[in-house]
């Protein structure tokens, strides 16, 4: 039974999902956007994926270019919103991160030219000139593979471990550029991680709690993502839940104390900054209830 002010709706509704061309459609747009979908993901994960957008964004464009179910001018209209996009996004950090990732040293992207040129833009920014000549030595041993760099367990472990992990176990040899790919490739891609710190931050500093020292709400916050974290690993890789629950607690004596005292310091510099020290003054040291 349809309602009488519904059934047109219900007939266009009706007639949509009998037409072969909607089908066609929504299967031009699953296939469209599936790797895309799949690379906002991998960008928005809480691990260090700077070193990853390039190369993944280069697939992502060869994906589309060999879809079957798109014309040729739609592959190059889909192609040129993507570039567009990376043109805008594209920085030297990303290039230097995919040409100082470990898992693609043997891809032809390392030879890239504009992999290459970002590589030096970066390497500029922080190299002493007095260091230029013995950081290219270091550089050209770790495309060439050289010393421990090509050895079966760095190969094996550029698959295994994270970048920055790998350089930190394989890149001693490098003094000069090992300890800045650490730092470039323990960077994330997005700030959705830090922003769903933040919310949990701002979760916990928040009504009773407002009277904690900076300290203790740090700790706080560092167990609770810890807690989320196990719960993710527990629950299995490639879960994740952005709402992490919060169970309000009365403050512990521990709690307390430190709030009675945060209170009473700020109230005596209140007090001394206006000169009301007087003997009649009010006494504003608090107790807070249980």
């Amino acid at each position: 039974m349809v309602r009488t002010d519904l059934r047109s709706n219900f007939e266009e509704v009706t007639a949509t999902i009998l037409d072969d061309n909607f089908w066609d459609d929504v299967e031009k747009s699953i296939n469209t956007t599936e790797a895309i979908v799949k690379l906002l993901k991998m960008v928005d994960s809480p691990g260090a994926t700077i070193s990853k957008v390039y190369h993944h964004m280069d697939d992502v464009v060869d994906e589309i270019r060999k879809l079957e179910v798109l014309m040729d001018f739609e592959k190059a209209e889909g192609e040129s919103i993507l570039m567009d996009r990376w043109a805008f996004m594209t920085s030297e950090l990303h290039c230097a991160g995919t040409f100082l990732d470990p898992e693609f040293r043997a891809h032809s992207a390392i030879h890239d030219t504009e992999i290459r040129e970002g590589f030096n833009i970066w390497l500029y920014t922080w190299a002493a000139p007095d260091d230029l000549n013995d950081i290219s030595w270091q550089v050209d041993d770790w495309v060439r593979m050289k010393g421990a760099l090509g050895s079966r367990e760095a190969l094996d472990g550029a698959r295994l471990r994270t970048p920055s992990m790998w350089w930190d176990s394989f890149g001693s040899r490098l003094n000069l550029l090992q300890p800045q790919a650490i730092k470039l490739l323990g960077q994330t891609s997005s700030s959705a991680a830090c922003e769903r710190n933040w919310s949990l931050h701002e979760l916990i500093f928040g009504r009773r709690r407002t009277k904690l020292l900076s300290g203790r709400l740090a700790k706080l916050v560092y167990n609770n993502w810890n807690l989320h974290l196990q719960w993710r690993q527990e629950k299995g890789a490639g879960q994740d839940d952005v709402h992490i629950p919060w169970m309000e607690d009365l403050p512990n004596a521990e709690n307390k104390a430190e709030a009675e005292r945060f209170y009473n310091e700020w109230v005596q510099k209140v007090k001394e900054s206006t000169g009301d020290m007087g003997a009649n003054a009010e006494d504003h040291s608090v107790v807070i209830a249980e």
